[in-house]
């Protein structure tokens, strides 16, 4: 094999040298260059990606506090009104419970004068019935006529009477 000879090493290394440094030329200055731009600009991107990533998370961390902050102020805000909304109804639920505590009162009274009027109204009736029916009585079986003014009297003291023992 004559790459195996000694006196053909020196054209060979000669050879060797030759295409290795145009192989290095090649590689160092025609496509090293591009590729070292396109890993640059993609280090640039990524660089710019991350610093927007950086800026978004700001950002979204500053919407989030001015969220809370709203949720905060509306759960307040809400308290407030709640509170204000049971403040006006207890106060309206004490007016009307206090006119008609009022009301009851006054129909309670009414209704008092009203049955001490019937009450006085029957008794006075029932004093007319009894004054007649005795008289009638006393007529049918004693044949006696009795004044009105003897019969009221006796009759009311009776009523008098049975009311005190009642």
């Amino acid at each position: 094999m004559p790459q195996l000879e000694f006196h053909f090493y020196c054209a060979q290394i000669f050879w060797l040298l030759i295409s290795f440094g145009i192989l290095f030329f090649a590689v160092k200055f025609w496509l090293l260059p591009p590729l070292e731009n396109i890993i640059k600009e993609r280090d640039e991107k990524i660089k710019d990606i991350l610093r927007q990533a950086d800026k978004f998370t700001a950002q979204a961390q500053l919407t989030q506090k001015a969220y809370q902050q709203y949720v905060d102020e509306a759960k307040q805000y809400s308290s407030k009104v709640l509170q204000t909304v049971h403040d006006e109804i207890a106060l309206s639920y004490a007016q009307q419970e206090k006119n008609l505590m009022q009301t009851l009162a006054e129909n309670t009274k009414q209704a008092e004068d009203n049955i001490q009027k019937i009450q006085t109204d029957t008794l006075n009736r029932l004093e007319t019935i009894a004054q007649t029916f005795v008289k009638a009585v006393l007529k049918f079986f004693y044949r006696t006529d009795v004044s009105n003014n003897v019969l009221q009297e006796k009759v009311a003291s009776q009523i008098k009477e049975e009311a005190n023992v009642g």
